[in-house]
């Protein structure tokens, strides 16, 4: 397996944290690779017992058992809905959703050496803390390219060190991501107005209030630049469906997609393919992650 040098530090600097503690955090910008540190770590510590890899979405299930394939061999077992895993396979990816209840108690509580978790910005969920709790034996790594959680629990009360961080400006500097360029459209949309809600956060009703008269002009000036592939991120659901379709009245190829679209894999692989060319989102958990994925 060939790592880039940050990726090899990172796998070091964790793998000599846990001699010291059991439970750290991984924080790495998206596109540096978690999955491909995480796939290391695992090949790292066969040795040392079977290891679990949890997750809460399919797309991330799927990517870990690909990435993991790829970058050791190693075939993982799944854990998820109809899918189980057997006591004997040394590495299993398991559904946050599904390991609960019987499905975690089939687990004895010293099985896994090892437990890796995607996304562990939320992990404070009790979904996760059982989880740990029923394996608190094993040694714990988090990854996430956010750290912070919008309802300000403390990742602190979960993990005990930061093992490593990657940040965005020097994976630019170092030529591994492409530089940020910013160019902004002629529509003056004033959100000084919008208040916060109970959590601190911009309140998504009024700013989707706010936003949504200028759709039909921020569609215009996308297809204005038509040769461009383009990502549009919106407050509400509605909202962004309703943008789609003023794109689309524009000419341009435009979906939709939301945290409960049931086809999410389709809309992503046509806007991998370009058969998408505008693609609106709204809740949609990590969505750079998922869209990665699809490039």
């Amino acid at each position: 397996m060939r790592l880039r040098p940050y990726q090899e530090q990172a796998v070091n600097q964790t793998l000599k944290a846990w001699a010291k503690y059991d439970r750290l955090l991984g924080v790495a910008a998206t596109g540096s690779g978690k999955t491909v540190i995480a796939s290391a770590l695992i090949w790292s510590r066969l040795q040392e017992g079977p290891t679990l890899f949890l997750a809460h979405r399919d797309e991330l299930l799927d990517q870990a058992t690909d990435k993991l394939r790829r970058a050791t061999g190693i075939v993982a077992a799944r854990e998820q809905a109809g899918k189980h895993a057997d006591l004997l396979d040394c590495v299993v990816i398991g559904s946050v959703q599904t390991l609960r209840e019987t499905r975690l108690e089939r687990w004895p509580e010293a099985h896994f050496k090892t437990v890796i978790i995607d996304e562990a910005h939320r992990s404070a969920a009790l979904t996760y803390r059982r989880i740990l709790e029923h394996f608190s034996d094993a040694k714990v790594l988090g990854v996430t390219a956010t750290p912070d959680r919008s309802d300000q629990r403390s990742l602190g009360e979960i993990f005990e060190e930061i093992a490593f961080e990657i940040g965005l400006p020097e994976l630019i500097e170092q030529g591994y991501l492409d530089p940020i360029r910013v160019e902004t459209l002629p529509l003056k949309i004033d959100l000084d107005g919008v208040g916060l809600d109970s959590r601190g956060d911009i309140d998504v009703t009024q700013a989707g209030g706010v936003i949504a008269p200028y759709l039909d002009a921020l569609a215009a000036e996308l297809a204005r630049r038509r040769e461009r592939k383009t990502l549009v991120f919106l407050p509400l659901v509605e909202l962004s469906k309703r943008f789609a379709e003023a794109a689309r009245g524009h000419g341009l190829a435009a979906e939709h997609i939301d945290g409960n679209s049931p086809n999410r894999r389709e809309i992503l692989a046509r806007f991998s393919r370009d058969s998408t060319r505008v693609l609106s989102l709204c809740a949609l958990r990590n969505p750079n992650a998922q869209l990665h994925e699809h490039r």
